[in-house]
């Protein structure tokens, strides 16, 4: 088919058309922004390196709601660490009770703690006093357990109470083991980087649970 000219007007069309085109076609500064930095980015991270760009190129009122939305999505992850990092501090904590280890036991403590016992209320050096004088008279515990252990998180992750049903096998000074039995909670802040026990309620508990 022979070619047909426009002469200078059309050529001027098809030059318009043409710019329209790569205008179209060019994308946009975030979305190229996003694009190189996905690129560079492992596979595994390239969602969360997305949903940063999405954010901080987003307007004033986007750009909260996504940041509320991220902050509120983190937080049930961060309650689960919490959880499981006071999880295992009781445990060493009770297992440093049982074996009446006191050095280690104590370490677990803060200065200000403050035990609300059925002996009454105590601070911590009347607290590790009472505990010394106990070991050293020869008592000792003999066994420890506990169950139906629940742990609450401070919404921002530097507190957490343990609850729990306990049972000692304790051996008084001249006397056989005591089986005792109490429901005990347990106030943990988190300070310089470390979780310390800042307060603990025991009390004797009136409904033991059922044999099984």
């Amino acid at each position: 088919m022979a070619s047909v000219s426009a002469g200078p007007a059309g050529a001027k069309a098809v030059r318009q058309s043409h710019a329209c085109t790569r205008r179209r076609r060019r994308p946009s500064r975030a979305a190229r922004k996003l694009g190189l930095v996905a690129a560079a980015t492992p596979g595994f991270l390239q969602v969360a390196v997305v949903a940063l760009v999405l954010v901080v190129t987003m307007d004033g009122p986007a750009r909260a709601a996504a940041t509320a939305a991220t902050a509120a999505a983190a937080v049930p992850e961060a309650s689960g660490r919490v959880q499981r990092e006071i999880d295992l501090l009781e445990a060493d904590l009770k297992a440093a009770y049982s074996s009446n280890a006191l050095t280690r036991y104590f370490s677990y403590f803060a200065d200000d703690f403050r035990a609300l016992v059925p002996q009454g209320l105590m601070s911590l050096p009347e607290y590790r006093k009472q505990w010394t004088d106990f070991i050293d008279r020869g008592g000792a515990v003999v066994a420890f357990t506990y169950t139906e252990l629940q742990i609450q998180v401070a919404p921002g992750g530097d507190a957490a109470i343990a609850s729990y049903r306990a049972v000692a096998s304790t051996r008084y000074p001249g006397r056989d083991p005591a089986i005792e039995r109490y429901l005990e909670t347990d106030v943990f802040f988190k300070r310089g980087g470390r979780w310390k026990l800042v307060e603990m309620h025991m009390s004797e508990d009136p409904v033991p649970p059922a044999a099984p």
